[in-house]
């Protein structure tokens, strides 16, 4: 046909949106999340405001197909039905989607927390462990936008001899032509207020340099070597792999990260998981001592010590046994090592303990490393919560649970980084990082949801469903007891199969 042809009776946009389409399901899931804190965030005066949840639903198909830029976005509102649809007509432009995405980043991460208790009444979520990792993804930076401090001051000294040298040709001869600065730079209090920015960031954690692009950015190791980066963690549940807490930071470290995200979890889902599944690197003194205070049970290896490069290993530091009466370390010849002092060390701190003669022994080669001095130990403070928490891994049990955790948080990131091209943020500073990082955990919790829903659909036009209540007693102090749901179908051979499990709720309610 012409397609400058009329049409007598124009169809309407829901009919151009096939009935089984995605992103029905998608304005479904966001249609059932509670909003009013995006809403409240509007004044209700002046020109109306282009409806949140038509941008949220936008946002979150666009990042979905792996679609990111505001420009790209704004031109699929225009052209695709799918997003016109999700839109409900509205064109905002790409000033508008990119400024909603930069502002409401706080807000965003309420979006997420909406998923997560979504899935969580999908029975989605069940809580019996939770795996915390983390992942470096790249920030909107160069590594040439690198500066030093030196090179900030010579910079504040050479711009504070050009206003003296602009403010006197000003009064010689008025206004420049021709010859002015970058914009950005033109006025000495903006000048002036970038470089304190730099040298602010510069004073906080004490790096080396920082980027004059993205100064919340730090340098982080990444497989691909040293790069300017974002620790981004996530707090994965071991059911149906759904994101139940996300972090951002600029640390590069990840031993204090375990509490934070346990509690940004249970306040998303509302009770707190049976155990905690993370690896050496969040190992730490305030981790330990943190879970051990709470109640929490958890399975989180130690760093292992160094090893002893020479002697015997039979002189190891872990056949050194521990005197609580004495404060001592006795060694395999029965010799006492005593307190000497506290020092920190890199995951908290430790006790040093030492030999006196340990020359008149018999095995001084063999238990002193490099033949020098007296022997000397240092024992974490923590030790016994340490060594519990080894021979707990040791069990058949606790390496069966433990080996949940790579499969259950390792394919999020995979997920994120692979099919939704996730390996650079586009917003720069930390609020833009958390905000792109809101967006995307909420994607893939919704995905989640959209694939339940899906087989929740089919199983009730198909099959004969029911449901089978088992509840469970309490797993722990300060648990919640559950009930697990099993969809139970008949399929044409007549046998019963159980079709998805779903968490209950707390005690009492």
């Amino acid at each position: 046909m012409d397609p400058a042809q009329l049409w007598l009776l124009p169809p309407s946009l829901d009919d151009l949106v096939g009935q089984d389409s995605e992103v029905r399901l998608l304005g479904e899931a966001v249609d059932a999340m509670d909003l009013t804190a995006l809403y409240s965030s509007y004044s209700h005066t002046g020109r109306p405001a282009y409806d949140p949840a038509s941008v949220v639903k936008v946002l979150l198909f666009a990042y979905s197909r792996g679609v990111r830029s505001s420009r790209r976005i704004a031109e699929l509102v225009a052209c695709d039905v799918r997003f016109m649809w999700l839109a409900k007509g509205d064109r905002p432009d790409f000033h508008t989607i990119a400024r909603f995405r930069r502002e409401k980043w706080e807000l965003l991460q309420r979006v997420f927390a909406e998923s997560v208790r979504l899935c969580t009444r999908a029975g989605l979520v069940l809580f019996e462990s939770l795996s915390i990792d983390g992942t470096k993804i790249k920030a909107n930076a160069s590594r040439t936008s690198l500066v030093a401090a030196e090179e900030l001051r010579a910079i504040e000294e050479i711009l504070r001899e050009a206003e003296a040298v602009d403010a006197e040709e000003d009064e010689r001869f008025g206004e420049a032509a021709g010859r002015e600065l970058p914009e950005g730079l033109k006025d000495p209090k903006e000048r002036k207020t970038r470089l304190r920015q730099l040298l602010e960031e510069l004073e906080k954690d004490q790096p080396k340099r920082v980027s004059a692009t993205d100064p919340e950015a730090r340098l982080m190791q990444t497989r691909v070597g040293v790069e300017l980066c974002y620790n981004t963690q996530a707090a994965v549940d071991s059911l149906d792999q759904v994101v139940t807490a996300f972090g951002v930071v600029a640390q590069a470290w990840d031993n204090r990260q375990v509490l934070p995200m346990i509690e940004a979890a249970q306040e998303n889902v509302g009770m707190l998981p049976d155990v905690v599944l993370a690896d050496a690197g969040y190992s730490s003194e305030e981790t330990l001592s943190g879970l051990h205070e709470r109640g929490q049970q958890a399975l989180i290896p130690s760093v292992a010590p160094a090893a002893q490069r020479d002697g015997d290993p039979a002189f190891a530091a872990a056949e050194f046994s521990y005197d609580p009466e004495h404060d001592a370390l006795v060694c395999p010849k029965g010799r006492e090592l005593h307190f000497r002092r506290e020092h920190q060390g890199g995951s908290g701190r430790y006790r040093l303990y030492g030999a006196t003669g340990c020359r008149g022994c018999s095995f001084y080669r063999q238990c002193v490393p490099g033949g020098k001095g007296n022997r000397t130990i240092r024992r974490s403070v923590i030790a016994e919560l340490r060594d519990q928490m080894r021979k707990a891994l040791a069990t058949e049990e606790g390496q069966a649970v433990y080996a949940v955790r790579g499969e259950t948080v390792e394919p999020v990131f995979g997920c994120l980084k692979q099919n939704l091209g996730f390996r650079r943020f586009l917003l720069r500073g930390l609020n833009g990082a958390t905000a792109e990082a809101a967006i995307l955990f909420t994607v893939h919790n919704v995905k989640k949801w959209m694939r339940w829903a899906r087989e929740m659909a089919l199983s009730r036009l198909s099959l004969g469903v029911s449901r089978l209540v088992i509840h469970l007693p309490p797993s722990g102090p300060k648990k919640s007891r559950r009930s697990a749901l099993a969809w139970r179908t008949t399929n044409p051979t007549g046998r019963y199969e159980t079709a998805s499990w779903s968490a209950g709720c707390r005690l009492g309610t």
